[in-house]
């Protein structure tokens, strides 16, 4: 769980509530095979576990807190929360939520580190000793559980992907530490088979013990709540979910998890026939500040969702039963808290209802009970749309009520990416050497499961996404619902270059030959039975040269399947020619074959200019200091080259541009999954066009292409040394295509030297922090 302030969902768990004492190593093995066999999925490599005292665990909050959550910026979000009246104006936001996890947390993973400690807690005897002793063997079996979730699902990119969106991240949370609180529970009760324990009533007792606890009443209810929220909500969520599709299909729900808490709080809002998905707004902030005038600043920009609306409601008067009706037609918000010279705190929050009767209600409540506590604040609905402006003054009241209205507004459009479903590799899953995850894999336990399969291999994850042959310098735009599988005709791997399978019988082969693309036609009669040439053309794909057959017929090693229609498409790749070959069934006919040609073709991207290439490019190198970048001289301008971030930059007048921008290292799935989940947010008209992980020269990068603003851009994302590079091409949308092979060249020509830091005329740029994630 990522140590970080927004909201405080990253801190904001009781973890394991009670403490827990030092293991031994054979209860950590008795609990991990107990765990295993519970959840029916077996570790892939070694857990490293340790126990912490408890001043450790202070120093380890103390030190996260100076690094990750620097004192001012604590402050600016906690002026936000309290002008909303979330937490007293008395309260110190820093002080006590460190004194009260430093007493309070029992256990914690890191999934950065793969590491799993419990807190000691055994020599502040009475009550804290006695309760340490009954909850060891479930402190251990949901922090284990977590490492097995890590194992098989690669915790640590979905928090990199949300941890900007507090809303989602806790409905995130909510699966992961429901399901470890289950385990841990069942563990607890005696469950260790799939027998399960009633989550619902289980978490009745613990709030109410929770409750007792003398060190609760020091965090306001908005702190406490949110951090109950993803063990007891979360855990009755999970089993209504685990109850639903079963325990061969929670994998899937790792690879699509909710992305509110409403689904959380309505679970047949996530798994029920259409899944209700939030609305997203996108708030002119920068506008807000311009209204302000000269010394504005934005304080914190997030979400609240329904589970904090109701909160919000409580924390003004509001009764719980009246609050959570009130909350529950909640559809999406967002809001921003701007701090002004005059020392004022502003707030500005937009709210979608899921109809016009549902936001009315809301803004009967929240504006009587704003009435009591905060008269000047104003509330304004329009429609579904319900708009609070809390501490402008004068002029600035109408600007910024109807610069929000006129907020963008975006159905969430969340799915699967490819690099957030694939496996994670055994050896990117523990500091150790791969012979410990082989040692474990080879253990002959006799009652541990083998490994379930919870997603297909990479290149098949999800459908679409994208697939790379390094040795053609070949990138391509898997066409969606087509999927990585073995071919079933014996072609040769040095022929058969890759084979996707399609719905309704469609087929995507990529051959490789070394004859020249005019004389397929000739071979394709020979090795197929029943071939007939259906057409021949000569096409110009941007700008490449490209030989199209349609034809129909049968592999002989298939004599017995009825012929099938494809379309062939073949140019010259270097020295040899490569094929892209879609076949349909005869009743779809030969329209469709070539559909499915052009749609691979116009996804597909190559590392070197085409040898046919209409101005075969003469190449500008830029040898930096840190990166070297070829550019082809067909794309004039002039270079620029600057601190902050931005390495390199060169545009034509045609508007075709060449950027390197380099920035603080991260997971490169999940720092380009989460570009590519943003896109859709980014304006009308904005698009994401291909998205997902390849190899090149042995690396994993992301590549994602996508369309914004009249602009389109394709980019490179890879980790270099302690960098993450982002090299991206862009031009005007519809003259996109005529750069696609001089882009292509850059890509497959970028390098970057690791180990030297890039040096400017100016200052070097300002290392960004990266949130620390601990699962408890």
């Amino acid at each position: 769980m990522p140590l970080r302030t927004p909201f405080l969902i990253g801190l904001l768990a009781l973890a394991t509530v009670l403490p827990a004492a030092a293991q031994d190593a054979s209860m950590v093995e008795r609990i991990q095979r107990d765990v295993e066999r519970m959840r029916g999925l077996s570790f892939r490599t070694p857990v490293k576990t340790g126990v912490k005292k408890p001043e450790e665990l202070r120093k380890i909050l103390f030190e996260d807190f100076e690094k990750e959550e620097p004192l001012a910026e604590m402050r600016a979000q906690e002026r936000v929360i309290k002008r909303f009246g979330l937490v007293p104006e008395d309260f110190d936001l820093r002080d006590d939520l460190l004194a009260f996890l430093g007493e309070h947390i029992g256990g914690f993973y890191l999934p950065e580190k793969k590491e799993l400690f419990l807190v000691d807690r055994s020599g502040e005897g009475g009550m804290m000793a006695m309760q340490q002793k009954m909850n060891d063997p479930m402190v251990m079996a949901h922090e284990l559980q977590h490492a097995l979730q890590d194992q098989h699902f690669g915790l640590d990119r979905w928090m990199e992907l949300l941890e900007d969106h507090d809303d989602r991240l806790q409905a995130y949370k909510s699966l992961v530490e429901g399901e470890a609180q289950l385990i841990g529970m069942s563990y607890l009760m005696g469950n260790k088979g799939r027998k399960q324990v009633d989550m619902k009533r289980l978490n009745q007792m613990q709030e109410m013990m929770l409750r007792m606890m003398p060190q609760q009443k020091r965090l306001p209810p908005f702190l406490q709540e949110n951090m109950m929220f993803p063990y007891t909500q979360g855990a009755e969520f999970f089993q209504a979910l685990q109850r639903k599709v079963g325990w061969e299909g929670i994998g899937d729900c790792f690879n699509d998890p909710p992305t509110s808490t409403e689904q959380i709080l309505h679970p047949e809002k996530y798994f029920g026939p259409q899944r209700d998905r939030p609305t997203e707004f996108r708030l002119a902030s920068s506008a807000m500040k311009k209204i302000l005038g000269e010394g504005a600043e934005v304080l914190y920009e997030n979400v609240l969702g329904e589970f904090n609306v109701s909160i919000l409601l409580r924390a003004l008067g509001v009764k719980r039963a009246t609050a959570a009706k009130a909350a529950a037609g909640w559809d999406g918000d967002r809001f921003v808290g701007l701090g002004c010279k005059d020392g004022r705190t502003v707030v500005v929050w937009i709210s979608t209802w899921d109809d016009a009767e549902e936001a009315a209600e809301f803004e009967r409540t929240y504006r009587a009970a704003l009435a009591a506590k905060h008269p000047d604040d104003v509330v304004e609905r329009r429609g579904t749309e319900v708009v609070l402006v809390a501490g402008a003054q004068g002029a600035e009241l109408p600007l910024l009520l109807r610069r929000a209205f006129r907020s963008v507004k975006v159905e969430e459009t969340w799915r699967p990416l490819p690099a957030m479903t694939e496996t994670p590799d055994v050896v990117d899953l523990s500091p150790e050497e791969e012979k410990g995850a082989k040692a474990l894999a080879q253990r002959a336990s006799g009652e541990a499961p083998s490994a379930a399969r919870i997603v297909p291999e990479a290149g098949e994850a999800a459908g679409g996404g994208l697939w790379r042959s390094d040795e053609l310098g070949l990138t391509l735009s898997v066409p969606e619902g087509c999927r990585v599988a073995a071919d079933p005709l014996a072609l040769g791997d040095d022929v058969s270059v890759a084979y996707f399978r399609g719905p309704q019988g469609k087929e995507l082969r990529i051959l490789c030959v070394g004859e020249p693309p005019e004389s397929l036609a000739g071979q394709l009669a020979t090795y197929l039975e029943d071939f007939a040439l259906l057409g021949e053309e000569r096409l110009d794909v941007f700008g490449l040269p490209t030989v199209e057959l349609r034809f129909r017929g049968r592999a002989r090693e298939a004599a017995s399947a009825a012929p099938s229609v494809s379309c062939l498409r073949a140019f010259r790749c270097g020295e040899r020619t490569v094929a892209l070959v879609a076949s349909v069934s005869p009743e779809q006919g030969p329209e469709a074959a070539r559909a499915l040609a052009a749609q691979a073709q116009a996804g597909l991207w190559l590392d070197r200019a085409p040898a046919a290439f209409a101005e075969a490019p003469e190449d500008f190198v830029h040898d930096g200091e840190v990166f070297k970048l070829v550019v082809p001289k067909v794309l004039s301008g002039e270079v620029h080259t600057a601190a902050d971030g931005l390495m390199f930059s060169q545009t034509d007048p045609s508007g075709a541009k060449v950027q390197v921008v380099e920035t603080d290292p991260a997971d490169v799935r999940a720092y380009g999954a989460r570009l590519a989940a943003r896109i859709p947010s980014l304006g009308a008209g904005a698009k994401l066009i291909a998205a997902g992980p390849v190899t090149r020269r042995g690396q994993v990068v992301y590549e994602l292409e996508f369309e914004v603003g009249g602009r389109r851009t394709r980019q490179l994302v890879v980790r270099a040394g302690t960098r993450l590079w982002n090299v991206a091409c862009s031009a005007p949308a519809d003259s996109f295509d005529r750069h696609r092979w001089v882009f292509g060249h850059v890509f497959g020509n970028f390098r970057v030297r690791p180990g030297r830091r890039y040096r400017s005329q100016g200052s070097a740029p300002s290392p960004r922090k990266k949130a620390r994630r601990a699962y408890k």
